[in-house]
Order: C-alpha cells, then sequence, then structure tokens
C-alpha cells in the first residue's frame, strides 16, 4: 500500500523512523492541495490546482499502516483518506489530512514544503 507523507514523516524528519523497513519510492509535489502549520503540518485539499504540497510516496505494508494510524490519531486527530498522486505515472496511495480551523490562512506555508 502506498502512503504520501509530507511532514515529520518525511525522510529528513523526526518521526521518519516510523517507516523503518518500509520502501521509498520516490518525492512528489501532490497538486491541488495546500500544507498549513500550527506547530505540527497539515493539509487540505483547494480548489487552485496550481497549490502543491511536496513530500513523498512511500509503500507501506498493513503493520505499519496501522502503526501510522496510531501516530497521526486516524480518524480523530487526522483522517486517512485515498489520493490519486501522479508526474509521469499514476500512483494510488493514502494521505492524512487535517481540520480546518477559523485561522487557517495564519499557518499557512506558501511554497507547500514543510521544514522543521
Amino acid at each position: 500500500m502506498m502512503i504520501f507523507v509530507y511532514g515529520t514523516l518525511k525522510s529528513d524528519q523526526w518521526n521518519n523512523d516510523y517507516l523503518e523497513g518500509a520502501d521509498f519510492i520516490t518525492k512528489h509535489n501532490l497538486m491541488g492541495y495546500k500544507l498549513f502549520t500550527n506547530g505540527i503540518p497539515f493539509m487540505v485539499k483547494t480548489a487552485i490546482p496550481d497549490d502543491r504540497v511536496a513530500g513523498e510516496i512511500w509503500e507501506v505494508n498493513e503493520d505499519t499502516l496501522e502503526m501510522l494510524d496510531r501516530l497521526e490519531g486516524h480518524p480523530n486527530w487526522y483522517t486517512r483518506e485515498p489520493v490519486t498522486a501522479y508526474d509521469t505515472t499514476v500512483v494510488e496511495s493514502y494521505v492524512y489530512y487535517g481540520y480546518i480551523s477559523p485561522r487557517l490562512e495564519e499557518c499557512a506555508k506558501e511554497n507547500g514544503v514543510y521544514v522543521f
């Protein structure tokens, strides 16, 4: 199963250890989404096709997916949903979405890249 990660699970971030034993597939920009952070990163789908979130696609097994669900608080904190990622090929994957708050624009990441 494929998963798109964009924050603390990326290769250079502190939660990447949760992906130990998973296979890194590629770096990827997910279009039509916007990245926000208010201490922790979260993304939402937008109506603007050029919005993007920079991340990575990993192939994980069921045990790793269950562990990620617990880490992300699925379905109560982040929600894991299917998404179609494509650059030169189409990859069906999952992504964890955050919840929208009234102060959302205050924590937007204009370039779509999470850096701690």
